[in-house]
């Protein structure tokens, strides 16, 4: 990458994606400008936006030295991650999604961490904000290495969200860092990309971002086409993970990746009862991942097992849809 150099280098470069988020984005803006640690550059990328995001960026603009404002067509997020990187100045890189927003110490903290440690990465923990509650997700890894964290992540075990990394900007430099085609999964994909180049990476026991989770957002709809689409889009940018780092032959990270695909195909059964001949079709893909579905012993799982080997559906959606019923009503989100 070829980047330009101000006058004053900043410490960090946080870098938020904007599309169609009017309803948030005053929120998580507001959140960044008022950090304790004040080194830092922010870089809004509006990806195209058809409501009102790209002027409250350029609002922000106007109102604050810190903030750079970059408009172009609509790439999806992992272009205008990209896109954001390209305009970087700092030493790392903190990305923030603009339905989120942090606490006010959430820069200081990451920033006083990598620096003591020399660290290349620096992971933390974030909240996941429903429209009732919150629930705290520590997100620490039981190994500091690159490869047993991107298991723990494919395996579901830790959220692959690049947006709980700070990252040393020199691994974008140095490295060929691959951006996934497709958004979906575009975590789990950018994080490992980093993950594998990354010489020392640390955690640390700060909870200080705050994920909204929004049940109406594309990724959460129950729209047959939609989600179909987005199981194909996830296992395209998998398979093409694996290809760009060649690691098919690692057995580990391959019966993870499985692991995953597995998750992602029972995540189908949420879908209506009439789209079982899609789902179906769509569990060929990676035909053999059964052989990877553990069912420890328990009968509740077995209706999964009968679902992802032999594509026999009905038991399994009807355990699902009842599942989360329940768990909606119980956590009442």
């Amino acid at each position: 990458m070829t980047l330009s150099s101000p006058e004053h280098n900043p410490k960090v470069s946080v870098i938020v994606p904007v599309y169609n988020v009017q309803d948030y984005l005053r929120q998580c803006v507001d959140s960044i400008l008022a950090q304790t640690f004040e080194d830092y550059e922010l870089i809004l990328v509006d990806d195209g936006c058809t409501d009102h995001s790209g002027s409250i960026c350029d609002e922000y603009e106007t109102k604050s030295d810190k903030a750079e404002v970059i408009h172009q067509q609509n790439g999806g997020l992992p272009v205008a991650r990209k896109v954001g990187i390209e305009h970087a100045h700092g030493d790392y890189i903190l990305f923030v999604d603009a339905d989120d927003w942090v606490d006010p110490d959430h820069l200081e903290s990451l920033i006083t961490k990598a620096e003591q440690e020399q660290a290349d990465v620096v992971m933390c923990g974030f909240y996941f904000e429903f429209p009732k509650k919150k629930v705290k997700f520590a997100n620490i890894p039981t190994s500091l290495t690159g490869k047993d964290i991107i298991i723990e992540s494919l395996k579901g075990s830790l959220h692959a969200g690049v947006v709980f990394k700070l990252i040393r900007r020199s691994l974008f430099l140095d490295h060929v860092i691959n951006f996934p085609q497709y958004t979906y999964l575009e975590d789990m994909c950018l994080s490992t990309e980093i993950l594998l180049v990354a010489k020392r990476i640390v955690s640390t026991n700060l909870v200080s971002y705050h994920y909204r989770y929004n049940y109406h957002s594309e990724t959460n709809t129950r729209d047959i086409e939609f989600r179909i689409r987005k199981f194909e889009e996830s296992i395209l940018n998998l398979q093409e993970l694996f290809d760009h780092r060649l690691l098919w032959n690692d057995e580990a990270l391959k019966k993870a990746l499985y692991h995953r695909i597995n998750n992602e195909k029972l995540e189908l059964l949420v879908l209506p009862y009439s789209a079982r001949r899609e789902i179906r079709r769509a569990y060929e893909s990676f035909d053999d991942s059964w052989k990877e579905y553990n069912i420890r012993n328990s009968i509740l799982l077995i209706p999964n097992y009968i679902a992802i080997r032999y594509k026999r559906l009905m038991i399994a959606q009807i355990v699902k849809h009842a599942r989360l019923l329940v768990r909606k009503i119980l956590k009442g989100t």
